[in-house]
């Protein structure tokens, strides 16, 4: 691993455990998600729970940058690019588009220790698809080669042909994860699918850390925690939650019942 890729990384990670709690408020790249209807004050609240690092979108950072003030502070991951399905905020699937939103030498300029892209499968067209992994092969490739910069890699299944089989599939999650890492990406971001088990063997096999996402808020959070628990069990190295967190009564309540599932397990 070259030097400025690994000391990025390190900035993600907690130095102790080499895990992270990661959280996520990139949502409002398609509208106001409850819970996210004020983003200043709530990055503020963010960093004063303890979280290991935040991921938002570049425009967003530009306006809460003014947050980090400390050495210590949460590490900063920016989402790169975007998947597009309709032309109007909530609206039902139309249709299919992908872009990037960012490039990397403007990563560089605002500070970010990583960036985050997306690779879609099960999308209509088989072009798209090979314009998306083209995109990220590319920004990954460039991040590396002129910036140390690492990329956290999100493998999903957004595509409008995808089926609900696919969608549960451990092998299909599996396949994903192995086309990520060919690809060069420094993190992996992947839902928790299948057995523990199974999610052990695949995240064994994985050559870089996995980070698993929250998905919707679930209503029993005790629930949540322990899933938590057994994910890193399994060998994942953190979370990257969003919803989970950011919709919770008690925000840094629920930061710090993540942090001792994550950082003691």
């Amino acid at each position: 691993m070259d030097a400025g890729i690994k000391l990025r990384m390190s900035r993600l990670f907690n130095a102790d455990t080499g895990k992270s709690v990661i959280i996520a408020i990139d949502h409002g790249i398609e509208g106001v998600p409850k819970g996210l209807e004020d983003p200043m004050a709530k990055t503020e609240e963010l960093l004063q729970s303890g979280i290991d690092a935040l991921l938002l979108n570049p425009g967003l950072f530009r306006r809460v940058c003014k947050f980090w003030k400390r050495r210590n502070d949460p590490g900063v991951i920016l989402a790169a690019d975007y998947f597009i399905s309709t032309t109007v905020p909530g609206r039902k699937a139309e249709a299919e588009e992908y872009r990037k939103i960012l490039e990397i030498e403007d990563a560089i300029q605002l500070g970010a220790d990583a960036i985050k892209m997306i690779l879609v499968f099960g999308q209509r067209d088989l072009k798209l698809y090979a314009y998306n992994l083209e995109i990220v092969a590319a920004a990954i490739q460039k991040a590396h080669r002129c910036f140390g910069l690492p990329v956290m890699l999100e493998t999903v299944l957004w595509g409008i042909t995808s089926t609900k089989e696919e969608l549960g599939s451990i092998q299909v999650l599996r396949d994903m994860m192995r086309i990520a890492v060919e690809l060069g990406a420094d993190i992996l971001k992947l839902p928790s699918l299948g057995t523990y088990e199974e999610m052990a063997q695949m995240i064994q096999w994985s050559p870089v850390p996995v980070t698993v996402l929250g998905g919707q808020t679930h209503p029993d959070f005790k629930c949540v925690i322990e899933g938590v628990k057994k994910t890193i069990k399994a060998g994942a190295c953190g979370i990257v939650f969003g919803r989970n967190v950011w919709q919770r009564d008690d925000l840094k309540e629920a930061v710090k019942a993540l942090q001792i599932a994550v950082h003691s397990s």
